[in-house]
């Protein structure tokens, strides 16, 4: 569906030809119809009722939606890896695996606090009131917020 979509669902002026041979073949005008109608017609064309492009269209959104917190992932988590943590251990880690370390022990929660005219962030366990920081420019700050998007998604 989604192929017959990327091929369809264009302006008039985008697979003008495909466009024709549809309306030829099958009597389902693509051209000169308003953006809505040209989808439903689309859809239409596949077999599918309004009841099941809803669905469609719901479950594309939200699979979109799981593919752009798997992309912004795997960025934020190729950033914490070029950084180095020493864990309370006096082991030296990635802070990628630090944060997956930290997260896996009940941190959950990102809290911020103003300091002067900055912010400070911390990933907090509010079960044992326990904080540990964060930072912004060594990518820690971004994986966790990408991690806990993840995880709650």
């Amino acid at each position: 569906m989604s192929y017959l979509l990327s091929v369809l669902d264009r302006p008039d002026d985008a697979n003008r030809g495909t466009k024709l041979a549809v309306r030829e073949v099958f009597g389902i005008k693509l051209i000169g119809v308003r953006a809505v109608a040209r989808r439903r017609a689309i859809f239409e064309l596949a077999g599918m009722d309004e009841v099941q492009q809803a669905e469609w269209e719901t479950l594309a959104v939200s699979e979109r939606e799981a593919r752009r917190v798997a992309r912004e992932v795997a960025r934020a988590r190729e950033l914490a890896l070029t950084s180095r943590v020493r864990a309370e251990d006096g082991e030296v880690l990635s802070a990628a695996d630090w944060i997956d370390r930290t997260i896996a022990d009940g941190f959950s929660q990102i809290v911020s606090v103003r300091q002067g005219a900055s912010v400070r962030y911390a990933l907090a366990d509010s079960v044992r009131h326990l904080q540990v920081s964060l930072r912004a420019k060594d990518g820690t700050l971004a994986y966790v917020r990408a991690s806990l998007e993840q995880r709650a998604s």
